[in-house]
This record gives structure tokens, C-alpha cells and sequence, in this order.
């Protein structure tokens, strides 16, 4: 998945619906991803920085996959702003685990 398709499916996750235009309409966007090192016993936290108002993102990324897909996390801000608990973040955690783990940015066990 690169940076466009990840942030097509953003915003088609934000506005409810699919959208008409094509990944190449963002493809003049892009963003950077810092994860914290590896330690023993504590989550990750993922943060995608860039330009654009929806920026930064930050998740606390749990090592155990289960959690993230049920939306059990302590940290999840949006442009700062904290996602609230429901479909939306579900389809948010999802994507933004696709991302990572398709570009290998973490190792999981």
C-alpha cells in the first residue's frame, strides 16, 4: 500500500463513503511514519506526520494484534484531536494496520 492509497481510503473512511476521484488525486501529498524502537512489554507508538491538516496521527500500536482490531487502545489522536469509539475508528485502526504491516514497519511475533 503506498502513501495515495492510504490516503484515498482515509478520507473515504472520513466522509462515509467512496469517493469518485482516483489515489492518483493524492498522490502530491505525502507524510512521513516514526515508530518508537522495540521494547520488551510495551506497545509502539506510531506517529504519521505531514502538511496537511489531518496530521499528525498518533497511535499508541499494541502489540497484540487482537486489541488493535478491537479498538482497545489508550491512544488515538487525529490533527490532535481525540477519535472517538465506534465504526469510524474501527475502519481508522484497520487501515492504519494494513499500512504498516504492508510496508513492514513492524515486526510482530
Amino acid at each position: 500500500m503506498n502513501q495515495a492509497q492510504f490516503l484515498k481510503r482515509f478520507f473515504e473512511i472520513e466522509a462515509g463513503k467512496k469517493l469518485p476521484h482516483s489515489e492518483e488525486t493524492y498522490s502530491d501529498m505525502s507524510f512521513e511514519v516514526t515508530i518508537t524502537p522495540y521494547v520488551p512489554e510495551k506497545n509502539y507508538v506510531v506517529v504519521f506526520s505531514g502538511s496537511h491538516p489531518i496530521f499528525p496521527i498518533i497511535i499508541d500500536f499494541p502489540t497484540n494484534e487482537h486489541h488493535l482490531r478491537l479498538g482497545l487502545i489508550d491512544l488515538f489522536l487525529i490533527a490532535t484531536d481525540k477519535v472517538r469509539k465506534g465504526k469510524k475508528r474501527i475502519n481508522f485502526l484497520k487501515l492504519i494496520d494494513e499500512y504498516v504491516r504492508t510496508n513492514n514497519l513492524i515486526q510482530l511475533d
